[in-house]
């Protein structure tokens, strides 16, 4: 008991065990009280949880935005941008979540020097095809992603397209109704190949977040 090992040791850490006494407290009365649910409630053993996207079909919705740093033709220079996504996903199970969507933004960095030292903003369209693997510890999760990408400006489309991986990792609320709120910080790298009209290959590393709904329907 927690109250013990306090008592023999007034240094110990005790968090450990009075959260294990809380969680079986919560079990304990979750386990006297079940009969005083209403009668139409029947036990359903394929119930996975209303907090989780276990064997259901979902629907996430985000915004991303950050900043970062591009480099291209040996030159690096500031540059940030954002955009919103739709992804379709699927719940594996209580932890994992798969899904592929798409996503749509713009990018904007300085460009190089003019000959008054000025600097021009230089900014374009962007699209891409992410990946996602979504892995979920209870209000934590945890995102992988790949995805294709590309990019556009009023006169030229950048082809062949590029690629782009990440790393996500936040927090979740409670789902009320059919939505989940949720917040991830996120760092990725994008490499885009030289383009057909003559553009250098650019490296570009990117810190920003993600907030957004997991809807399910």
């Amino acid at each position: 008991p927690a109250e013990a090992a306090y008592r023999r040791d007034r240094d110990a850490s005790i968090g450990g065990l009075l959260s294990l006494e809380r969680v079986r407290a919560v079990v304990q009365f979750a386990d006297e009280h079940a009969h005083e649910c209403p009668f139409w409630l029947e036990p359903d053993a394929a119930f996975a949880g209303v907090q989780t996207d276990a064997y259901r079909l979902v629907l996430l919705a985000e915004s991303v935005g950050g900043g970062g740093l591009i480099v291209s033709g040996g030159q690096a220079r500031l540059g940030g941008g954002g955009g919103g996504r739709l992804t379709l996903g699927l719940g594996l199970d209580q932890r994992v979540t798969i899904g592929v969507g798409a996503e749509l933004g713009g990018i904007g960095s300085f460009g190089s020097a003019d000959g008054s030292g000025g600097r021009s903003l230089v900014a374009r369209f962007t699209a891409a095809v992410p990946l996602v693997l979504r892995i979920t510890n209870i209000s934590r999760i945890f995102d992988l992603e790949v995805a294709m990408t590309t990019r556009w400006s009023a006169n030229d489309l950048r082809l062949p397209p590029g690629a782009r991986a990440a790393i996500g990792y936040g927090l979740t609320t409670v789902r009320v109704g059919p939505f989940m709120p949720t917040g991830l910080l996120y760092l990725s790298y994008e490499y885009l190949p030289p383009a057909d009209d003559g553009l250098a290959a650019e490296h570009l590393l990117m810190l920003g977040t993600k907030g957004g709904l997991d809807f399910d329907p």
